[in-house]
């Protein structure tokens, strides 16, 4: 039965006999005989060479339409037999695909708004040399230029004629200290878990055992598929696909205990309470305790989004902080800027990465564009005469 016109058709191999049958016939067509012309008549002779050549073209293409079904043939034996095993990417109800990736880090990032907040009225107390040297290491040259400022002057509750916020550059500078803190604790517990005990059955060991045998049978099946011969996708998948779902897996399910008490993640909640607590302390005991709450929340999610999350992804994408002073580019960065003024704009301090795949492409694929504070380019050279105007009102 034909198919109405316009109809998209499915596309499907074509049969074997069919082929073999159209082979059979073209490798017997006979030639005619070459005109016999006393007058050697060059028209006919030219007429047969043609013909001949076109022949040879149908045997040809009839040749590569074989071999092609024959491959086609074979990749769909291969779906049939391993499903989804050659697909790395993730369906609509996946957690991991690309929406729902989106959504926790967007969670994420509130989360690191809520436990860095700085705007409990009269509850709080901010530790200006603390803080100061937090966003000095970050070299925000707001805070370089305030170091000087005399110590009675309260900078972090200063309307500065600069229109710089120091309250949002520290909370901003907290965030950023936060991430890297946390993501540094996860890396450098994995790394002595492996050398603390070879006991693979040790249960606070058991994530580092994971990634170790992971990353392992990663290398030996890469190796697999360059050094030994075949024609099948799978193997050259496989080492994806075991990234993605071993990655899952501990995504959903590290460091999550019964008794809620993990060693490591109650080190580490301890260890953002104290940094937090170095630069800011909150006299209110409701809201320290639900602090520490949350602080434990956000120790469990950026380890789940930063070092388990991505390499769900493929291919993996890349995170990056910027760093002050870097131009402002509105296509990778978010913040409260006006677009058409980030020529005068440059940053600040970049509290949360750009996330994504091919970021330097116009076909990139982002997964967050990078939080940033900015500043008016002049407004750095200002600072200095600020802060000294201010000492010397004192």
């Amino acid at each position: 039965m034909s198919s109405a016109p316009g109809v998209y058709q499915p596309y499907s191999p074509l049969n074997k006999n069919s082929l073999e049958s159209e082979s059979q016939n073209l490798r017997h067509v006979s030639l005619p005989a070459p005109p016999q012309n006393n007058n050697n008549d060059h028209s006919q002779r030219s007429s047969y060479q043609n013909l001949k050549e076109e022949i040879q073209k149908l045997q040809q293409e009839n040749e590569r339409l074989k071999q092609e079904n024959e491959r086609l043939t074979m990749q769909i034996i291969t779906q049939q037999h391993f499903g989804n095993a050659l697909n790395t990417g993730w369906s609509d109800d996946d957690i991991y695909n690309s929406v729902n990736l989106r959504a926790d880090i967007a969670k994420l990032g509130d989360s690191l708004n809520y436990i860095t907040s700085l705007k409990f009225k009269n509850e709080i107390v901010i530790n200006k040399p603390n803080a100061l040297q937090l966003m000095t290491k970050y070299k925000c040259r707001s805070a370089e230029s305030m170091k000087h400022a005399h110590e009675d002057v309260d900078i972090f509750n200063t309307n500065l004629p600069t229109g710089i916020d120091l309250k949002q550059v520290l909370k901003a500078a907290l965030q950023r200290h936060l991430v890297e803190s946390i993501l540094d604790l996860i890396k450098v517990y994995l790394e002595a878990a492996l050398k603390r005990t070879e006991n693979i059955t040790d249960e606070h060991a058991l994530e580092a055992h994971i990634i170790k045998l992971t990353n392992d049978l990663i290398i030996r099946m890469t190796d697999l598929s360059i050094f030994r011969i075949g024609n099948d996708d799978l193997t050259k998948k496989l080492p994806v696909k075991l990234r993605q779902q071993i990655a899952a897996s501990l995504g959903a399910r590290a460091f999550i205990q019964n008794d809620n008490k993990n060693p490591f993640l109650e080190k580490s909640t301890a260890k953002v309470i104290n940094l937090l607590n170095e630069c800011r302390t909150i006299n209110n005991v409701q809201k320290n305790q639900d602090i520490a709450t949350k602080a434990r929340a956000v120790v469990v999610e950026v380890i789940r989004v930063f070092y388990f999350a991505l390499y769900t992804q493929d291919p993996v994408p890349d995170m990056i902080f910027y760093e002050a002073g870097d131009p402002v580019n509105f296509e990778l960065m978010e913040g409260a800027f006006d677009p058409n003024e980030i020529e005068n704009l440059e940053v600040e301090v970049c509290y949360f990465p750009v996330i994504g795949t091919d970021l330097n492409n116009s076909e990139r694929k982002l997964f967050r564009k990078a939080q940033v504070l900015t500043v008016q380019k002049a407004s750095r050279q200002n600072l200095a005469t600020v802060s000294s105007r201010k000492k010397s009102n004192v």
